[in-house]
């Protein structure tokens, strides 16, 4: 059985929807405003969203597989990919994730073109957590109101594409971020967030890497965030009371290093090609 709303004129506003068995909740048109509380979610096996908006306050979690090639969600509801769950952003188009947060606890895959938030949140809840960005996708942000965020506990991973994926939201790592083809640039810092995870690019003769671009970047007193090979400071500023830990081949071809805290060089190499560096109490250290 099918489920769809598709009548692109329409507009359907329900407390929750329960979507049974293998069956696939589509939405190609018009509006469906999910406002349930806590006590009605709605669920569906597999949801299809090849048009229209999903809207509201309400939660709903795909159990099953999530297909994303047009169309936009937003309202201050949430879209749980639950365990065992997956999104697939298909097309090269782009999509619209407005004042929505998107939960992502298995797997999520950007397959071409962008997601465009505004004022959004994405998030990978645990470890294993994975999203993906295929074919040089990106991640846009409007920063035109509430900040938008990609929050890691996860992995969050550039794997194909020769040239440049731009995550342009803010990025608060607590996971790993790794690109094994082309450049994961990350371009909008972190906000009001700090880094304790894992940054990696490729090992020579790879040249994938994992740039910062652009913003502000913060390890806050007493945590650690870990620069692996293959990433380059190209631009962005990394500081705060912490610590910043090198520990593969890094290279800082532009952009500050400020704050209290250190920078400490490992027994590995680091290459600058142009830096300033600001701040009481910044050190290089190796060991």
């Amino acid at each position: 059985m099918t489920h769809s709303t598709s009548a692109p004129a329409s507009e359907t506003t329900i407390l929750s929807v329960q979507v049974q068995g293998t069956s696939t909740l589509i939405l190609s048109g018009g509006t469906l405003t999910l406002t349930g509380d806590s006590s009605h979610d709605s669920t569906a096996r597999n949801f299809t969203l090849s048009g229209g908006t999903l809207d509201g306050s309400g939660l709903l979690t795909v159990t099953g597989a999530m297909t994303w090639s047009s169309g936009t969600q937003q309202g201050t509801g949430t879209t749980r990919i639950a365990t065992g769950g997956t999104l697939t952003k298909t097309t090269t188009s782009f999509v619209n994730l407005i004042d929505r947060t998107l939960r992502v606890e298995t797997s999520a895959v950007v397959a071409g073109g962008a997601i465009t938030l505004n004022g959004a949140t994405i998030e990978t809840t645990s470890a294993t957590a994975t999203f993906e960005l295929q074919a040089d996708a990106d991640l846009h942000g409007t920063f035109a109101g509430e900040p938008e965020k990609f929050l890691n506990a996860g992995i969050l991973r550039k794997t194909t594409g020769t040239l440049e994926s731009i995550v342009g939201v803010e990025v608060v790592n607590d996971g790993t971020v790794t690109a094994s083809s082309g450049t994961l640039s990350l371009d909008g810092g972190d906000g009001a967030g700090s880094q304790t995870g894992s940054f990696t690019g490729g090992t020579a003769p790879s040249l994938a890497r994992v740039k910062f671009t652009g913003g502000n970047f913060d390890v806050a007193a007493s945590a650690f965030a870990t620069l692996n090979d293959g990433v380059e400071q190209a631009g962005a500023t990394l500081e705060g009371a912490g610590t910043w830990r090198v520990n593969g081949t890094y290279t800082w071809s532009s952009g500050t290093q400020q704050g209290p805290g250190v920078t400490r060089i490992a027994t590995v190499i680091l290459t600058v090609t142009g830096m300033t560096v600001d701040g009481q109490g910044l050190a290089i250290a190796d060991g």
